[in-house]
């Protein structure tokens, strides 16, 4: 069970082993419930960055409302996004699952996660591999 303070907090969830990533409901209420996103990387600085995106940017998810009538995170299927995240030096392995707590920064209406400050990785598939992605 979430704690209290866990409830509000940005949260991202990298899921290696089926080629996804889950936005939490809570962390796209953060940016106003926008109808399109975008994620940004930053290898140097090894951070990832969610911020309301535009429909006009090909960049730019969109994101399904639809879908959270199931669940509580919006998911993106990204395997090209999923292999330059791969690419930088974080510890990560194919076949787990990381789950980043970010900080949002109202100013600038982005919410960033450090790809070093994840969880231990809930699952472990030794046979998964950079082909599968």
């Amino acid at each position: 069970m979430m704690s209290r303070e866990n409830l509000y907090q940005p949260i991202l969830s990298i899921d290696l082993k089926k080629s996804l990533i889950r936005v939490h409901r809570n962390t796209l209420r953060l940016l106003g419930d926008p109808d399109y996103i975008q994620l940004l990387i930053n290898p140097n600085a090894k951070m990832i960055a969610i911020k309301a995106g535009d429909k006009r940017d090909y960049l730019a998810h969109k994101v399904r409302k639809y879908r959270f009538e199931t669940g509580y995170s919006y998911e993106l299927y990204c395997k090209d996004l999923l292999q330059t995240m791969m690419t930088v030096d974080c510890g990560w392995e194919y076949g787990n699952i990381f789950r980043l707590y970010g900080q949002f920064n109202s100013k600038a209406g982005v919410i960033q996660f450090s790809m070093l400050e994840t969880s231990p990785s809930m699952q472990q598939n030794t046979e998964w591999s950079e082909q599968t992605l």
